[in-house]
């Protein structure tokens, strides 16, 4: 009964780790499109800027 047991507990835990890469992953998509959104949202208001001077 022990080794199921134990099997059981390593399951949990590789289960336990795959939904945190998950979350991990998910995070770090959403962070790098931030980043490329407010790049290019700074390269057209300092276009607009220097257009204006």
């Amino acid at each position: 009964m022990n080794i199921f047991q134990t099997s059981d507990k390593a399951a949990k835990l590789l289960a336990n780790n795959a939904k945190f890469n998950v979350v991990i992953a998910v995070l770090s998509i959403i962070f790098i499109g931030i980043v490329i959104y407010l790049v290019k949202l700074d390269r057209k208001v300092s276009k607009l800027e220097k257009n204006q001077k």
